[in-house]
């Protein structure tokens, strides 16, 4: 049991007992040919012997969901073209059904705008598994910061590559590139920035013309 005391005012202490952790990890891998895989695991750990209302047991510490999900993407469009689920701690052997509906949501773009809205349709409510629909949703977030690390990574100083899609679709994502924003009047810039270093790339891994052509 993890128990800790805190400052609650100046001189008042506040006893607190921690009773439950959720802890998501994703990761993304370049997977080669313009393909990444965005990985994630959901777990939600009881440090607490609890009690089962479900199903009248008392369990010992431990994970009450450990789930798992994959999405494979195709870049620079962001399709998903694979996905896999593996549901191996939940409440119920039932709720693993809800994982062949990952497969529902190939097709899809994670740089729609609407793309939470068409996950939640194919895969939650009373069809799915919240907590499966939850890691997805932060999948696909965090899989729009893969393609950052597809594109941004540094060696020896200089850019593997350089993007191959619309910055303008950062316009109205997020109050930092809201229309109008300092940052949106500078995605004309990004655009002349990237296509520099693409104009830098080529140049570098130019071949040079065969002798007598």
């Amino acid at each position: 049991m993890f128990t800790e005391r805190r400052r609650k005012g100046s001189s008042e202490m506040e006893t607190r007992t921690l009773i439950h952790t959720r802890a998501i990890t994703i990761n993304t891998y370049d997977t080669g040919s313009d393909t990444i895989s965005v990985e994630g695991e959901l777990k939600d750990i009881q440090p607490l012997p609890w009690y089962f209302y479900t199903t009248g047991e008392f369990r010992e510490p431990g994970y009450s969901h450990r789930i798992s999900a994959q999405l494979t993407v195709d870049l620079p469009e962001m399709v998903i073209t694979g996905t896999d689920a593996q549901m191996d701690v939940v409440a119920h052997d039932d709720c693993k059904q809800a994982q062949r509906l990952i497969g529902s949501i190939v097709g899809l773009s994670l740089l729609e705008k609407d793309l939470k809205k068409k996950i939640l349709t194919f895969m939650g409510g009373t069809r799915g598994c919240i907590h499966l629909t939850a890691l997805v949703l932060e999948i696909a977030s965090a899989g729009v910061q893969g393609l950052w690390g597809f594109y941004n990574r540094v060696e020896n100083g200089s850019l593997i590559m350089a993007p191959e899609y619309d910055p303008s679709l950062l316009l109205n994502s997020c109050l930092l590139w809201r229309e109008g924003s300092p940052f949106a009047q500078k995605i004309p810039h990004i655009e002349d920035e990237i296509a520099r270093h693409k104009n830098a790339l080529k140049s570098i891994h130019q071949l040079p013309e065969p002798e007598g052509t």
